[in-house]
């Protein structure tokens, strides 16, 4: 409904019709994370050029988007310290975009590429969730607009004392151990004894070999042992006599092979 009378109604009708039109939602860019609307003011003078009827004012709402792809423009851009330093940012602020502080980095100090991706999809996976609730959050971290609110050196700071607070805590946690399942290990050493004793392990010599195992395992928590390994070895030491006969009858058995002579 026009704000002037007469003709400048009609004109009034044309301009706001006009402007509806302009404000008909347009369809969103695929992989929206965020988006925001804005309201601002149009004014528009109904009486033309020196014309003296009253203005009028239209209100028009710019939805703004943040896209995936605006987010992936962002990172490829970066540097190798600003990747840090969203590295850092993501360790701090985001609920298991790294299992540990020390996935980060290389030995060498260089970023991990592979942690990093993993970080990134998880925040990715955070922002589209608060986006739901119009928080930007996480959409901030992953385009750096979070640095209007804290400075590299703020979040550096942040980073170091969340890394102190975890070393300290682990200084008083008991060390888990995650041991390797029995049943593993006892289709391990029934292997082993086959082509080293050939036979099956006796219940004792299972039981033996799993205390056995469990044991090196709590004794060098930080060491890569090969179960099938020590089920071999195992399996030597605890009946020397007919892993020797064993070895005899293989090697016989390879020779005869050798020759054409296998039994059928």
């Amino acid at each position: 409904m026009g704000t002037g009378a007469g003709a400048f109604g009609d004109i009034d009708d044309s301009f706001l019709a006009a402007v509806a039109g302009n404000n008909a939602a347009a369809p969103p860019p695929e992989d929206v994370l965020y988006s925001k609307e804005t309201e601002f003011d149009t004014y528009y003078q109904s009486g033309g050029m020196g014309g003296t009827a009253p203005s009028v004012r239209a209100t028009e709402t710019k939805t703004e988007y943040v896209t995936l792809e605006d987010v992936f423009d962002v990172i490829q851009t970066l540097g190798e310290s600003d990747r840090k330093l969203l590295a850092m940012e993501m360790f701090v602020s985001v609920p298991s975009a790294y299992r540990d502080y020390e996935e980060i980095f290389n030995d060498d100090g260089s970023l991990n590429d592979v942690s990093f991706a993993y970080a990134i999809n998880r925040t990715v996976g955070f922002a589209g969730t608060y986006a739901a609730i119009n928080d930007p959050f996480f959409v901030d971290i992953l385009t750096r607009e979070s640095l209007q609110e804290f400075t590299a050196e703020e979040i550096k700071s942040m980073f170091d004392a969340k890394v102190a607070k975890i070393q300290e805590d682990q200084k008083g946690a008991p060390r888990v151990i995650r041991y390797v399942d029995p049943a593993a290990l006892t289709g391990m050493l029934e292997q082993s004894y086959s082509v080293a004793i050939g036979r099956k392990p006796r219940t004792e010599e299972v039981q033996a070999f799993v205390k056995y195992f469990h044991g090196l395992q709590a004794s060098n928590p930080d060491m890569q042992l090969s179960p099938q390994a020590q089920a071999t070895q195992f399996a030597s030491q605890q009946s020397p006599n007919e892993a020797g006969a064993m070895e005899y009858v293989n090697a016989g058995k390879l020779i005869l092979g050798a020759l054409g002579m296998g039994t059928r």
